[in-house]
């Protein structure tokens, strides 16, 4: 079936076949040609790793789920969400030790991705919980991996994006839910220094910490961080609200947000300590209707970055003036700590901060991205291939050192290089 898809962000969209195969053996039968596939789930991507001229949809697979009381463990089918996962194991008091920013999202992606949520620093990446992997290669055949066992393969999957083959199934381990309440306790900044303060000196195991664009004027700027832990409280239900697409159009647009921003911050400040349900807070975005109407009508491209603790307070100054300076709409800035990197390739996370910005497109700003992009390459600062659209081979291979291992691990497992995407192509493949 021929189809249009594009992605979370709706800044790329792109013309494919798409396949949906029912169970293993249709999934052998479609690789067996000399075409190119990437396989999908839900098409939660920010950027260009979910197209391909071919996708192998999995959402028709048998979804199963075998759960480990004893060992605390559960064995999922990749194409189970997230939330599905939890609905399972709450009733257990048991939960997934890491959440990004939406459950909606499914297991094969989380770990192609290897997602991080708002507790790495403590906690780690998702695909550090992962106890096996079971992966269908170019050639048809399954292997089973993990740090022991196909320990290269296993490390060139999580965080992988997609590319050394078609995740069929995981074994995840669990951890202990105490409490479904969190208290939520919110910090207030009006100036830079403050802020950077703060947040190197700040300990937490659950944090975020969000900015106002708009408000950064010199060393002025409005933030709010957020400290979150699981608490004695009487535990509390889920808020299943869903925001409606005309709510979210009417206040994430360039002429509204700068305002919207302003009345969230002081609003924020009756609310200095609340109590919420953990998902409603470590998955922000299952509050809104649809996937694809988030930012609007608005396009937008997320450019994630670490910066190393050391550099915080000079380069997040700079950055966010370079911003600035480029005169360049941001719908929203999100600061979050990471703790120490795993032994995966290509996963993104390490020591520091991550900065998150949501920069909208335009015809005015096309040639600003690029500006912008190549200003981050030379100071060598690690971007988030998931989020990504915009680095080339040169900048890939600048800032992932792991960049070549990886390859040779794809090149020994999908000879045929067989699962390719525009993601792949253009660190890969182009020279620009």
């Amino acid at each position: 079936m021929t189809e249009k898809i594009s992605n979370w962000s709706n800044n790329k969209s792109f013309i494919t076949n798409i396949y949906k195969p029912k169970n293993y053996n249709e999934i052998k039968n479609i690789i067996k040609n000399k075409k190119k596939y990437i396989s999908s789930g839900k098409g939660y991507n920010y950027g260009d790793s979910i197209f391909s001229e071919n996708i192998i949809n999995l959402e028709k697979i048998d979804k199963k789920i075998n759960f480990n009381l004893e060992d605390q463990e559960i064995e999922c089918s990749s194409n189970i969400t997230l939330n599905e996962i939890l609905d399972t194991v709450e009733t257990k008091r048991l939960t997934l030790a890491i959440l990004p920013g939406s459950g909606n999202i499914t297991l094969g992606g989380a770990i192609a991705a290897d997602v991080h949520g708002k507790n790495h620093e403590k906690f780690g990446s998702f695909c550090n919980y992962l106890n096996e992997l079971t992966i269908m290669c170019s050639n048809g055949k399954i292997l089973k991996c993990n740090e022991k066992k196909n320990k290269d393969l296993f490390r060139a999957t999580c965080g992988g994006m997609g590319l050394t083959g078609i995740i069929l199934s995981a074994k995840i381990k669990l951890i202990k839910l105490k409490s479904t309440t969190m208290k939520i306790q919110n910090y207030y900044f009006y100036n830079y220094q403050d802020l950077t303060k703060f947040l190197l000196s700040k300990k937490s195991i659950y944090s975020i910490t969000w900015v106002d664009y708009y408000s950064i004027k010199g060393n002025n700027i409005r933030a709010i961080y957020s400290d979150a832990n699981f608490s004695n409280h009487k535990d509390i239900k889920k808020n299943n609200l869903k925001i409606p697409n005309f709510v979210i159009s009417l206040f994430f647009n360039t002429l509204i947000i700068k305002y919207f921003n302003l009345l969230f911050f002081y609003l924020k400040k009756f609310n200095k300590t609340s109590f919420v349900n953990y998902r409603n807070f470590l998955l922000p975005f299952d509050y809104f209707s649809s996937k694809k109407k988030f930012y609007g009508k608005d396009k937008i491209i997320q450019i994630q970055i670490i910066i190393k603790r050391k550099d915080l307070k000079l380069k997040l100054f700079e950055f966010l003036g370079k911003i600035k300076e480029l005169r360049m709409d941001c719908f929203l800035i999100g600061i979050k700590k990471f703790g120490k990197k795993n032994n995966n390739f290509l996963s993104f996370p390490d020591k520091g901060f991550t900065i998150t910005f949501d920069l909208v497109v335009n015809n005015e700003n096309n040639k600003k991205f690029a500006t912008l992009i190549n200003e981050l390459s030379n100071k060598k600062f690690k971007i988030y291939l998931t989020k990504d659209i915009l680095i080339n081979k040169k900048i890939y291979f600048n800032i992932y050192p792991n960049a070549k291992r990886f390859l040779l691990i794809k090149k020994k497992y999908d000879k045929r290089n067989k699962f390719h995407s525009s993601l792949y192509s253009r660190i890969y493949l182009e020279n620009k």
